[in-house]
């Protein structure tokens, strides 16, 4: 578990893009002085924010009911304490804002994947009651009236909600060259380190398509089912293939058709998996 904020659980796949931290600033009040310059006196600290940012997806989560949950728990002022996955509390937050972009749906508008960005900002109790409670989660693994959930074995993956995953991880891969190539085009002192992160990328999606192609070829639960999506697959191979073999870089426009290739690669097939994650959302194989 990489923490918990509330009664949510955020591990395994449903864990983090980005996390950041904003104010807990320190506060001065500033005092005027006849002669001379002026005195500051500390008042206290500004109150944390936190931004996290991660990814949900039908195949480890119910993204609308997520997304529910959330809105609620906003709506409703909830105060939700926060607790890493070694037990170590953090502090008392309320979701400030909680938008979401919803990334793949089915033709019916089921989400399929979604991405959140959740605005957190720290509650501070004011009343002796809940400094104590407070307190008492500091000193223990605790969150008041609520506990810890306690996670469930990992169900075995079908064939077909395995071939999901890695049709998920190839897309993982291809979003995070779309964003290495428009860092690579404006940050030129870190060409040399972009350049290796997007060959580790290709290299990554490759090995996710490898693995779905095995499973489309030997499981018997698959063979024959989903050959659109193993052409689209190979077709991704050879964008990720493309864009390696660009390296070192002469044109800078190369990078960047090449990877628009990519992506339109990868619209199509997700487009040819939308028959595969049916599948997966409805428990039919």
């Amino acid at each position: 578990m990489y923490c918990q904020l509330g009664d949510i659980v955020f591990e395994g796949l449903k864990g983090f893009e980005a996390w950041s931290v904003d104010g807990n600033e320190a506060s001065y009040s500033e005092h005027a002085l006849i002669d001379g310059k002026p005195r500051l006196q500390k008042t206290g600290d500004t109150l944390q924010e936190l931004t996290l940012t991660f990814r949900l997806h039908a195949k480890f989560c119910n993204p609308a009911q997520e997304l529910t949950q959330l809105e609620k728990a906003k709506t409703d002022g909830e105060i939700l304490p926060l607790l890493m996955g070694d037990g170590t509390y953090v502090s008392d937050y309320v979701i400030i804002a909680a938008p979401y972009t919803v990334d793949h749906a089915l033709a019916d508008g089921t989400i399929v994947q979604a991405t959140v960005t959740l605005s957190l900002k720290e509650f501070v109790p004011y009343s002796k009651e809940e400094q104590q409670q407070q307190a008492a989660r500091k000193n223990a693994f605790a969150t008041g009236d609520k506990k810890p959930v306690v996670s469930r074995p990992p169900q075995p993956l079908t064939d077909t909600a395995k071939a999901a995953k890695n049709v998920t991880e190839t897309a993982q891969q291809a979003n995070e060259i779309d964003g290495l190539v428009s860092d690579y085009e404006n940050n030129v002192s870190s060409q040399a380190t972009l350049e290796q992160k997007i060959k580790n990328a290709c290299d990554k999606g490759n090995k996710a398509i490898n693995d779905l192609n095995d499973k489309l070829t030997n499981a018997q639960s698959l063979q024959g089912i989903y050959t659109g999506l193993q052409g689209s697959a190979q077709n991704v191979s050879g964008r990720f293939s493309s864009i390696k073999a660009l390296f070192p870089i002469n044109n800078i426009q190369d990078l960047k058709d090449a990877n628009t290739y990519l992506q339109a690669a990868m619209r199509s097939m997700y487009g040819a998996s939308i028959p595969l994650f049916n599948n997966v959302i409805t428990r039919r194989r």
